[in-house]
């Protein structure tokens, strides 16, 4: 693969990515983590430890149901 080719590939993986910032969910979770996986292959080992430290999401409670007695406060 060529360095003009990698470099397009990797643009619209990323372009990709951009897409999870307000649409990922617990069902494309999986989606999101192959598509991760795919980027890093296109990455040199600097590269790969920058992109690592990213914190893309993190995961949180679900408070809607109010019925509960475990609230977080």
């Amino acid at each position: 693969m060529s360095n003009s080719e990698k470099s397009q590939l990797l643009k619209d993986r990323l372009n990709e990515l951009i897409r999870f910032k307000t649409e990922l969910t617990a069902e494309n979770l999986d989606e999101f983590r192959t598509l991760k996986k795919e980027i890093l292959k296109l990455l040199d080992d600097e590269q790969k430890h920058r992109l690592n430290q990213i914190t893309f999401y993190k995961i949180t409670e679900d408070y809607s149901n109010f019925n509960t007695d475990d609230l977080p406060f």
